[in-house]
């Protein structure tokens, strides 16, 4: 095969075009992130500014780890725990590229040695000034946000970086070996920037070589770190709170969908419609009740899904307003609360799944011990789903009239259910120890660099 493009060519245009649109991106970028709230504060470090480094600055290896949101800071953080322990000398830098990825890193990592801050743009002149300013002795990307212009930054400073938690999916590998084919190594752009990379299963190993061909770097199956995330247990008071911010009574089987998207919403809200309608009159079982709490993946779309709610005539509220007893549909509208609703919970749905976004985590509401359902678009966490579909704590949903039947039928079968939910609670600690696998992938870069101390 004859190699059309290269990834040294490739990366020789990627970075004519981010100087070359440099002049032209920093203002709109500017601008944008200016006039966005959201945005606002994260604006300066985006564009190039460095964050204060005065506490981690001396201290021995700085290892900087980054995460694209929320989803990836909580799956690296049993990696950032195990890193603490290992070196408890080292400075820290931690960022994120979202918002709202930021504000869970700020309540997560809060740490004399540790500093938060936001990725820079992939801008040329820009990555070149904030690497040169930086210089970790380690740089550890979590799953995704891969850009090419700042891996290959490090790479020319004698820099190790690391992706771990890696996946690829099915379509994105075959676009890549499609290029490969082609003439075109995106692929080499893409990872050879790296020194190590771990993948969450073998068979995203497998879709990474095919999709690269020869010359990869070194790639390993580490697991998936989200089953080494302790889930955040709310103790008596904040169970206290929490049940009464909720309306939650102690007769109701509550359901708690989680990161859910435009559509899901409309799905849960018709099928909690049917079953209410379904056990009016029926005499007492079970559960009297059920409560559906809703937390949208997005807490800016909470107002929307509330008027839909109430439009179908649902009493139905915002958390963050208060919820009394009687009104029997929940909006979570805010951040950071999730994993500790889950706890609350005796069914959980995770949402990304009844549309094509293809999921997100099942293992968070499965640690607090509760059965989960998920739709069949699962691209994105197929590992996860089929490890609860065998391990029986969990099953996928096709349709809205399966929900409704086995949500009808869970309500009826508690010593059943409550099987489910300790399955799926040993399902996630008995495939836990992917994060002392990347720890040791991090400890053999800084060893190859010899950047311990």
């Amino acid at each position: 095969m004859t190699t059309l493009l290269s990834k040294k060519t490739l990366l020789s245009a990627y970075r004519l075009f981010s100087t070359v649109m440099t002049p032209l991106a920093l203002p709109a970028a500017a601008a944008l992130m200016y006039f966005s709230k959201k945005y606002r504060a994260q604006m300066p470090y985006r564009l190039g500014k460095l964050p204060d480094l005065s506490a981690i600055r001396r201290r021995k290896p700085l290892i900087w780890t980054h995460a694209l949101s929320v989803g990836e800071v909580n799956a690296v953080m049993p990696l950032i725990e195990r890193m603490r322990k290992r070196w408890p000398d080292a400075g820290m830098l931690c960022t994120a590229s979202t918002a709202t990825g930021l504000d869970a890193l700020k309540k997560r990592v809060q740490h004399a040695h540790i500093v938060t801050g936001s990725m820079p743009l992939d801008l040329f002149p820009v990555v070149s000034r904030v690497t040169s300013g930086i210089m970790p002795d380690c740089f550890v990307l979590c799953e995704t946000d891969i850009w090419p212009g700042f891996i290959w930054s490090l790479k020319k400073k004698g820099i190790p970086a690391l992706l771990v938690n890696g996946s690829i999916s099915q379509k994105a590998a075959g676009r890549l070996a499609m290029l490969n084919r082609a003439g075109i190594d995106a692929a080499g752009l893409l990872y050879d920037g790296f020194q190590i990379i771990g993948m969450q299963s073998e068979d995203d190993v497998t879709r990474l070589r095919h999709a690269a061909g020869s010359g990869m770097p070194q790639v390993t199956c580490t697991g998936n770190m989200k089953f080494d995330i302790s889930p955040p247990v709310p103790d008596r008071n904040t169970r206290k709170v929490l049940t009464r911010e909720l309306g939650i009574s102690e007769d109701e089987f509550v359901l708690v969908a989680g990161s859910t998207h435009e559509g899901e919403e409309k799905i849960l809200i018709e099928t909690f419609l049917n079953i209410s309608a379904k056990r009016e009159g029926r005499g007492k079982q079970s559960h009297a009740c059920i409560r559906l709490v809703i937390a949208p993946r997005d807490p800016a779309r909470a107002s929307h899904v509330l008027e839909t709610a109430r439009k179908r005539g649902l009493a139905a509220c915002l958390k963050s307003e208060g919820c009394g007893t009687g009104q029997r549909v929940v909006i979570v509208d805010t951040l950071g609360e999730l994993a500790q609703i889950y706890a609350l919970g005796h069914a959980a749905f995770v949402g990304g799944t009844m549309v094509p976004v293809g999921g997100h985590n099942l293992l968070e509401p499965a640690a607090h011990g509760i059965p989960v359902m998920w739709g069949p678009f699962t691209e994105s966490c197929r590992d996860m789903a089929e490890l609860l579909k065998n391990d029986r704590a969990g099953f996928e949903i096709k349709s809205r009239e399966e929900l409704e039947k086995k949500l009808i039928k869970m309500t009826g079968m508690d010593s059943e259910w409550k099987d489910m939910g300790r399955s799926a609670a040993q399902a996630v600690k008995r495939h836990g120890g992917a994060a002392d696998r990347c720890l040791a992938l991090v400890e053999s870069a800084l060893d190859k660099y010899g950047r311990h101390e």
